[in-house]
């Protein structure tokens, strides 16, 4: 398992946003963006979770969250308004090997970035 560092990821501006381990395990941990929050409240994050495939379940499972507050000022306080958040599970079976894992998860990536896929995301526009 690799040591917990920062994750630097670009938004569509691109302007990236970093964020910082605050919690580290192999059960859950937490990445916080502390910087572009004026308020604790509001710091982005993102987590990562995993459980290993076991004698009661033949897979993996590889949790990863993004969420995102937006804040508003209201009467001269800061306060958060709404939260955006993305919940990603990944069930991989246990014999997959890692390079069948890397295709897999260029796969999901990828299908982030499609068109079809980012109409939902961006304009709330279902396929027909």
């Amino acid at each position: 398992m690799p040591a917990a560092s920062s994750i630097s990821i670009n938004d569509a501006t691109p302007t990236a946003h970093v964020y910082v381990p605050v919690q580290v395990s192999p059960e859950l941990s937490l990445f916080r963006n502390v910087a572009d929050a004026a308020i604790s409240a509001s710091q982005e994050q993102i987590g990562l979770s995993f459980s290993r495939a076991n004698g009661n379940r033949s897979t993996n499972k590889v949790k990863v969250t993004l969420s995102t507050p937006y804040e508003q000022t209201v009467d001269g306080a800061v306060i958060v308004r709404s939260t955006a958040r993305m919940v990603c599970e990944f069930i991989l079976p246990d014999d997959m090997d890692a390079t069948e894992r890397a295709d897999f998860a260029a796969l999901a990536a990828n299908a982030l970035d499609h068109a079809d896929i980012k109409g939902y995301l961006e304009d709330l526009e279902a396929v027909w």
